[in-house]
């Protein structure tokens, strides 16, 4: 069925315009940041390569995946693996922030391919990422602030905790 399924959509893909082509996904990373680094600062586009050099391309480089074959369960499992293990000291995953900012890439450079007649849509929508954890701040009541000040009493950062504290 999903043999059948990709028949029909390359032929619906060749009736609408769509050009086809061999290349990687990776390869297609590439050309989406050199094209991104004309209407970036430099400080963003290191931030891009960074993240694409990193974790991106090599996952993709070695997984062989052509653009026209990235489908959403690809990225989905590329974003699910990277939240268990993707940290690159083995130390667990990445974070909801830091996964956000690999489907921009992925997502930015798919629709780059969607623009160019490479691919018909975007795959990237609907990937699901995990909720970013909420922060909820607590403060130190007055009798804390009041027994911190007393156990360092003698101490000289005393005065910057104090203005700490009052601000």
């Amino acid at each position: 069925a999903e043999t059948f399924l990709r028949e029909k959509l390359a032929e619906y893909e060749r009736m609408e315009g769509i050009v086809q082509t061999d290349a990687l996904f990776s390869d297609y990373v590439r050309i989406w940041l050199e094209q991104i680094a004309r209407t970036v600062d430099a400080v963003t586009l290191q931030g891009y390569q960074t993240l694409a050099d990193t974790h991106i391309l090599p996952y993709f480089d070695e997984s062989g995946t052509k653009l026209t074959k990235l489908d959403h369960q690809t990225i989905q499992r590329y974003m699910d693996m990277k939240h268990r293990n993707g940290r690159r000291d083995g130390k667990g995953g990445l974070s909801p922030r830091s996964l956000r900012l690999h489907k921009n890439i992925i997502a930015q450079t798919l629709d780059l391919a969607v623009r160019n007649k490479l691919i018909q849509s975007n795959p990237c929508q609907f990937v699901v990422l995990p909720q970013c954890e909420r922060y909820e701040s607590t403060f130190y009541t007055e009798s804390q602030l009041n027994t911190m000040f007393a156990a360092l009493k003698d101490d000289p950062i005393l005065p910057m905790l104090r203005i700490t504290a009052w601000y």
